[in-house]
């Protein structure tokens, strides 16, 4: 009796299970980003400091930046920079034509 219990059990599951996964719409794009997260706020002020992370991208270029693909600095205005001894500065070699 237990045996048939656990067995009408088990049946039951499996095919809730396939009626479930049959439910579930597939494909499609999943959008994901590394800005944080909230109140969308269409600041374009680049002088707030509230402004949009694309504000000051689409209006300053910085000298470097930091590739989240590579986990590395490279140059973007600049061509290379160098820190100098005591670590408290660093000198820029700007591309030509900037």
């Amino acid at each position: 009796m237990k045996s048939r219990v656990l067995l009408v059990a088990a049946l039951l599951s499996v095919l809730a299970g396939s009626v479930a996964a049959d439910s579930v719409k597939r494909g499609g794009i999943v959008r994901a980003t590394s800005n944080k997260q909230g109140v969308l706020a269409k600041n374009f002020n680049p002088f707030s400091a509230a402004a949009l992370e694309a504000t000051t991208g689409c209006i300053y270029e910085s000298l470097i930046f930091f590739n989240n693909a590579t986990a590395k600095a490279e140059p973007w205005l600049a061509e290379k920079w160098d820190w100098a001894k005591d670590l408290k500065s660093i000198a820029f070699t700007i591309r030509s034509g900037v």
